[in-house]
């Protein structure tokens, strides 16, 4: 917490039902998360996976866009932005802030803006599917799991 509050970069977090962003050319682009009936669900768990909430919802959870230039996504100012679907229950929620801020945010600023840390790095060997960035998906499983232990005892 104490680097996403002192860092000279600002960070928003903003809960609602979009994300918005500069695209690669620089136009403005806003991404909908949808509403609740774009909500998929699984059976509840009480552990999480990088993408999945320990609530089950599936669906467009959240989105983090950095203050930089010429990437898919792009700050549409200097700040470092943290959307949540405020589709999502509030603990569905809390664990994708968990996800965006204290994932992909922390590192994005910890290690000087580097985006290959601080984003998934999905990797495609063998005809399998998996997440390269082990250290990225550990702070996510981390923070996601601790919402949910904070938030059910």
């Amino acid at each position: 917490m104490n680097l996403l509050s002192a860092n000279k970069t600002r960070v928003i977090i903003e809960v609602g039902n979009k994300a918005y962003f500069l695209d690669k050319n620089n136009n403005y682009t806003e991404y909908s998360f949808g509403d609740k009936d774009d909500i998929d669900y699984v059976e509840p768990t009480d552990f999480t996976t990088t993408q999945t909430p320990t609530t089950g919802e599936l669906g467009y959870g959240g989105k983090t866009v950095f203050p930089v230039k010429g990437e898919l996504y792009n700050s549409v100012n200097e700040n470092l932005y943290v959307f949540i679907n405020s589709a999502f229950s509030e603990e569905g929620q809390a664990q994708m802030i968990a996800h965006e801020a204290y994932g992909h945010a922390y590192l994005f600023l910890k290690y000087g803006g580097n985006l290959k840390i601080s984003r998934h790095n999905y990797q495609h060997k063998n005809g399998y599917n998996f997440y390269g960035n082990r250290i990225l998906n550990k702070r996510i499983i981390d923070g996601m799991n601790e919402v949910h232990y904070n938030m059910s005892h």
